[in-house]
């Protein structure tokens, strides 16, 4: 018993999967699954079955899953455990190679014992497979009862959603339209008229958040209006308040549309192209829009900023038709094989944040003589803020976070007096930019004089992170915008295991902050302080080592971002065969 209590205190996982595996092997498994509760989903069934058996296995069948109907192709996938099998994939009797495949790890106490195998294939072509040398049939579902594909007009016939076939199984009660309100009702009447159908004809629709721009949908914007007037852009924000005015002054009125408006309703009828720095469901699934009719755009998530967790669990039921990228470690932590993201480079692009293209050319314009700020921008914690407000991006400033220990460390660090002769001698402005979810609390802290407030509403957030003599964060990825321009940063992190832990959004993934950090990480306001204190000393240029990570991580810095994702967004209107042609071995 002392010797088991002992194991769990060293290394938990590790006992837990002896323990799974001795329990599992005390029993049929096969004949003990009927009985296994129907809320238990399929794939803790797939793990109890084979995940801890010693012999591989795979799926008896390929699964057919998403359609894309522009590019002719569908995606395809089968579960299996141990070696990948052996795989030969026809179309119309050849032989061909997948255009995107990867495999999806399964991850359960800290070993893999699940793998999918997903690969997108020709649509237009009629398909086999063979796994392990052995015919498979290729289906529509799980069984019981799968669907063998027939001819290729059977796929899209079967898994195009606006298909008769698909209108027909879904059940009446889902068929039945929700409530539609007095705009949606008058947006179903004039949707169809024709100069409605003229004036938003293939439609690329832009946003940021709702009520704020200034990221890479807007960035995208004015590089489309610039560069690409042939296109049908459209910037939709909130109407009112900093932003709407600084949009409208910019000259951009005419292309402007309120969130929420009839003309909202019109445009997102009509949209091809769907284009935001965030994936929210009030973005990507507005209800109003929804209440009245089926959306038809594709959805391309610009991001807004550079993936270092692994965000999977927010990310993977998301429908994604483009998932933009800024470095290749950030390629590979997402389409690459083995992560726990369901995206493959189908989706996956390395273009470079939009955004990314502007902050070049507002950091030119600050020179070291110009870089007056010590910027403190720390992320937010999703395990202490409330919930967000339904069918917006914003939350009631509760005041009870400012009684955490998350609000006490960095009022503390705000407040040092070491901090505040440092920036006094070194002629910089102590600069309080905190993420934009925590901006609702700047009025209720106590900051000292010396402390300017700054915010992402109605600033340039670019222009502040081109001031910048030193940025100073803790898990934002705010701090790649320093790197971006060759910034030094510091990391305050006293509450990494917590964080690292799962305590925020995502999990820690590729991105190790000792290894791969641009700066020094301190986990004691001290050492934060220490750390800020030598930066502003060395000058306003990384040290060596850090701007050695910089340059390894960003290859291309060439301002041709907002072009490559241009590019992108319009192969994915074209057909599969007019991109490539599906190599043979």
């Amino acid at each position: 018993m002392a010797v088991e209590q002992t194991l769990i205190l060293i290394k938990p996982d590790a006992v837990r999967r002896r323990l799974a595996a001795e329990i599992l092997g005390r029993f049929d498994v096969e004949a003990a699954l009927p009985f296994v509760p129907a809320t238990v989903a399929a794939l803790p069934r797939l793990v109890l079955a084979h995940g801890y058996a010693d012999e591989p296995w795979h799926d008896p069948f390929v699964q057919l899953g998403s359609l894309d109907v522009p590019q002719e192709l569908v995606r395809a996938s089968y579960y299996f455990t141990g070696k990948l099998p052996e795989e030969t994939w026809w179309a119309n009797g050849s032989r061909i190679t997948p255009l995107h495949a990867k495999v999806r790890d399964f991850r359960y106490y800290g070993r893999v014992l699940l793998q999918e195998r997903i690969v997108w294939l020709p649509a237009d072509r009629t398909l086999k497979a063979d796994l392990g040398g052995t015919p498979v049939a290729i289906a529509y579902e799980r069984p019981p009862g799968p669907v063998k594909v027939a001819p290729p007009g059977q796929i899209r016939w079967w898994l195009n959603p606006d298909s008769a076939r698909a209108r027909a199984g879904i059940p009446a009660h889902l068929r039945r339209r929700r409530p539609v309100s007095k705009k949606g009702r008058l947006a179903q009447l004039l949707m169809h008229r024709r100069p409605v159908r003229k004036k938003y004809a293939g439609a690329w629709v832009l946003m940021d958040r709702l009520h704020d721009a200034a990221d890479s949908a807007e960035i995208l914007f004015r590089y489309l209006r610039e560069h690409h007037p042939e296109i049908n852009a459209w910037f939709v924000l909130e109407k009112g308040g900093k932003e709407w005015d600084r949009f409208t002054a910019a000259g951009h009125g005419d292309r402007l549309v309120a969130h929420g408006s009839l003309q909202w309703r019109l445009l997102m009828a009509h949209a091809a192209h769907l284009l935001s720095s965030h994936a929210e469901g009030p973005v990507t699934a507005p209800e109003p829009i929804l209440e009245f009719t089926s959306p038809g755009w594709r959805f391309h998530f610009l991001q807004h900023g550079v993936i270092k967790d692994d965000l999977s669990s927010w990310l993977d039921p998301k429908k994604l038709d483009t998932f933009v990228v800024s470095t290749r470690q950030e390629l590979a932590s997402i389409a690459g094989d083995h992560t726990s993201y369901v995206f493959t480079t189908r989706e996956v692009v390395l273009t470079g944040l939009p955004r990314f293209d502007r902050l070049r050319d507002v950091g030119l314009r600050f020179p070291p003589e110009h870089r007056d700020l010590l910027l403190v921008a720390p992320t937010w914690r999703n395990n202490l803020v409330p919930p967000v407000i339904p069918g917006t991006q914003k939350r009631i400033a509760d005041p009870a976070l400012l009684e955490t220990d998350f609000i006490r460390n960095w009022l503390g660090f705000l407040c040092d007096d070491k901090l505040a002769a440092a920036c006094h001698d070194a002629g910089v402005t102590l600069a309080f930019l905190p993420h934009p979810i925590l901006q609702p609390w700047l009025p209720l802290m106590d900051l000292p004089d010396h402390v300017q407030t700054m915010s992402y509403e109605g600033q340039d957030p670019q222009e502040l992170f081109a001031r910048a003599r030193v940025l100073v964060t803790d898990f934002s990825s705010v701090a790649f915008n320093a790197a971006y321009l060759e910034r030094p940063v510091v990391y305050y992190q006293f509450d990494s295991e917590s964080v690292l832990g799962g305590g925020h959004t995502g999990r820690q993934s590729y991105f190790e902050y000792a290894r791969d950090g641009f700066g020094p990480v301190a986990s004691t306001r001290d050492g934060a302080v220490d750390a800020v204190v030598e930066a502003l000393t060395h000058g306003p240029s990384p040290l060596p080592q850090y701007q050695a990570r910089i340059n390894a991580t960003f290859a291309d810095r060439d301002g041709r971002c907002c072009e490559r994702v241009v590019a992108h967004v319009l192969s994915t209107e074209r057909r599969r065969s007019d991109l490539a042609t599906v190599p043979t071995p």
